[in-house]
């Protein structure tokens, strides 16, 4: 018995050591207050982040409808049109009796998933030609602005900060294609 209390007790003090274990309540409420910091820095990029994407989910929408309009005007060697309204957008064949050609629907989109997204467009409908080209030719390209005006206004050419909005630019021989207003062209080719 001596033995054992002697690998037990400390033999200047007479009490037996102990070592700590497990975690302090003051280290568990530091790394809370640090768990808590790091969530709240990271739920405003998170927003900002899903709605850029609902952003750009739209301005893919219309580059994709605007896009099958073309093709489709090539391949079927007639006139079809793109038609915006609100945040829908429905591609038709235009309707041609001298050649016993039927207005018909080629595809329509319900914009329900990009609800938070304006589109607004300079021109509507647009009207592509057999060889993809736009008719009537208009007087300027034409563009579509995707916006988001429920997450704040648009970033600005070379500032940080805000909704990156996107336009989809028509140009009279057919050419289309998706950029960011807040870019400038010279210095970057996502740029408007």
């Amino acid at each position: 018995m001596v033995a054992e209390q002697h690998l037990l007790d400390n033999e200047k003090r007479g009490c037996v050591l102990i070592r700590q274990q497990g975690v302090t309540l003051i280290e568990t409420l530091i790394a809370i207050v640090i768990s808590g910091l790091l969530l709240a820095m990271g739920v405003s990029r998170y927003q900002s982040f899903i709605q850029n994407g609902q952003v750009r989910t739209a301005a893919e929408s219309v580059l994709n409808g605007l896009q099958l309009a073309r093709g489709t005007a090539a391949s079927k060697n007639t006139q079809v049109s793109f038609t915006l309204n609100g945040n829908d957008w429905s591609v038709d064949v235009v309707a041609n009796p001298v050649y016993g050609i039927a207005a018909s629907n080629v595809q329509s989109r319900v914009g329900a998933e990009t609800k938070m997204a304006v589109i607004a467009a300079s021109q509507n409908p647009v009207i592509f030609d057999s060889s993809g080209r736009l008719t009537p030719v208009p007087a300027a390209n034409i563009t579509y602005t995707i916006t988001n005006p429920t997450a704040g206004a648009c970033a600005v050419a070379g500032a940080n900060g805000g909704i990156r909005c996107m336009n989809v630019v028509v140009q009279a021989g057919g050419l289309i294609r998706m950029c960011d207003p807040a870019l400038l062209l010279a210095n970057n080719p996502q740029g408007c």
